[in-house]
């Protein structure tokens, strides 16, 4: 007798992880509950997780810390089987792997024998101190476990647990393709596995869907594939929808494709405000190559993001908190109004048409809720983590030197890398200057507090009356940042205000077209 079911997918662990079960036993909060099993084994006992036991373990390294009773019955089964494999297999492997660089975002190299012997000493899972009896456990100094390699089988262990408790008889858990579990109480065998043949080189589209379900079992290298595809197949379309184009020569010889109408790009010429640096004293070290398809994508979104940063800030906030681990997010919507939710939607959608998501869902009334797990791509993590505000800047002071028509010779800088005259390298975010005058504008999304002295000394040494210093801030009250001005010697603007007072700066240099304005010597 063929049964329905229902399958939901979410990311965790760094992965998808599919739960399928029959439509008999689902309810409305059904994967809400068994997800929440896996969650909170992800943010209890992951070392990747910030504030997890394990996380406390390895940042007190030394010292013991108070951890519950599960912890103790994890640590102690991993132990165990440390024991079994005679030390083959140990959990403190952590440092040995930070060396090498294959952790997080650290960049990958091959360290020397000495020091690998070195890090050696730290590694040995028999130094783990338990405490059963207080429950606390202790490493030794410079020591740090590492859960990856089991943690994921243990949350959906317990998962399975819970399943069978529940009565559920017919179930498939996916945890990325690493990690499969079925659970069939039924008297014949109802479940069918395919493998690969590794021999057989020609396989068809259509087998390999009957063997895997792809989007369950993506790896982190086939989901950035998909991701920069995607992006591709955006930039195509920009690229499609451009009119009037034309290829022109560089200096250089290599070509490229610029609009007609974007012959005098403020991008174009930043010799003025390379030589007023060089006046200062401050040499430019490098300057970053810009994509003007990307920035195009880019621009488009962070426009989105700073005109209605009010309605979806709770959302944005939330997504990039889980950006360094890539794990979902649960957003409740409840005390949202109609309009925050529908641009929070709207900013999410958009996140994962280009995705920078690899998970969205948005459920209804009466729950009202956001899931939503970010793709941990370089080009995504600086996106989010603060270049959005940049774009969001530069967009907006083109769009009003458009709008005010304004012809005078003007230029843009945009994440130079400079040294200061005493050596110290320093970045800049955007220098803009129309005639004699340059902008200065800095932005940040997060903590400021340990840039303001940074930039208040910058801003000393460019001193001219000729130089406009600006920091763009989020979720700071334009009357805090009127102090901060005070204090600090440049101009503090909340997002809100940044496009409102630029344009004020810029209107004095409004191009009028005005023919009873045009001299007689002029006509002639």
């Amino acid at each position: 007798m063929s049964r329905n079911y229902k399958v939901q997918n979410r990311f965790l662990f760094h992965t998808n992880i599919k739960i399928k079960i029959p439509e008999d036993y689902y309810t409305e909060t059904v994967f809400d509950e068994l997800y929440g099993i896996l969650e909170d084994v992800n943010e209890k006992y992951n070392s990747y997780s910030e504030n997890s036991f394990i996380d406390r373990i390895n940042k007190n390294n030394g010292n013991f810390v108070e951890v519950n009773e599960e912890m103790i019955e994890i640590l102690e089964k991993v132990v165990h089987f440390s024991d079994i494999m005679n030390g083959e297999y140990d959990i403190t492997i952590m440092p040995l792997i930070k060396l090498w660089g294959f952790y997080k975002k650290s960049d990958v190299r091959i360290p020397e024998k000495e020091e690998i012997d070195e890090i050696r000493k730290l590694i040995d899972y028999k130094k783990i101190i338990i405490d059963r009896e207080r429950k606390r456990v202790k490493i030794d100094a410079g020591q740090e476990i590492i859960t990856g390699s089991f943690i994921k089988s243990y949350a959906v262990d317990k998962l399975v647990k819970e399943m069978k408790r529940r009565g559920i008889d017919d179930a498939i858990v996916n945890a990325g393709g690493s990690s499969i579990v079925a659970v069939n109480q039924m008297p014949e065998d109802e479940w069918i596995i395919g493998v690969e043949n590794p021999e057989k080189e020609n396989i068809s589209e259509k087998n390999a869907e009957n063997l895997i379900n792809k989007e369950s079992t993506l790896n982190n290298e086939n989901r950035i594939v998909i991701a920069l595809e995607r992006i591709a197949d955006a930039l195509e379309i920009i690229a499609n929808n451009k009119t009037h184009s034309k290829n022109i020569k560089k200096d250089n010889g290599s070509s490229t494709t610029i609009n007609k109408n974007e012959i005098n790009n403020p991008l174009d010429n930043p010799r003025y405000i390379e030589e007023f640096l060089e006046q200062k004293g401050i040499c430019i070290k490098f300057v970053p190559e810009i994509n003007s398809e990307i920035n195009e994508v880019l621009y488009t979104l962070s426009s989105f993001m700073g005109n209605n940063y009010s309605k979806i800030s709770a959302v944005y906030k939330a997504i990039k908190s889980k950006l360094s681990t890539g794990e979902s997010v649960r957003i409740y919507m409840r005390n949202f109004t109609q309009e925050e939710i529908g641009y929070s939607c709207q900013f999410c959608h958009n996140l994962y048409k280009l995705t920078f998501l690899s998970y969205y869902k948005y459920l209804k009334s009466p729950k009202y809720q956001i899931i939503a797990a970010p793709n941990r791509i370089p080009l995504v993590i600086n996106f989010l983590t603060g270049h959005w505000l940049e774009c969001y800047v530069v967009n907006e002071i083109e769009e009003l030197i458009k709008k005010l028509n304004i012809n005078k010779e003007t230029s843009f800088l945009l994440n130079p890398q400079i040294i200061l005259p005493n050596g110290d390298d320093f970045e800049l975010d955007v220098l803009f200057s129309v005639e004699e005058d340059i902008y200065w504008i800095e932005s940040k999304t997060s903590d400021y507090h340990h840039y303001l002295e940074k930039y208040s000394k910058m801003a000393k040494l460019l001193s001219s009356e000729k130089v406009h210093p600006f920091l763009i801030l989020t979720d700071v009250p334009q009357q805090t940042c009127n102090k901060l001005s005070n204090l600090f010697g440049m101009e503090v603007l909340n997002i809100e205000n940044f496009s409102e007072l630029m344009f004020k700066e810029l209107k004095p240099y409004k191009t009028i077209h005005n023919t009873e304005e045009i001299t007689n010597s002029e006509i002639d």
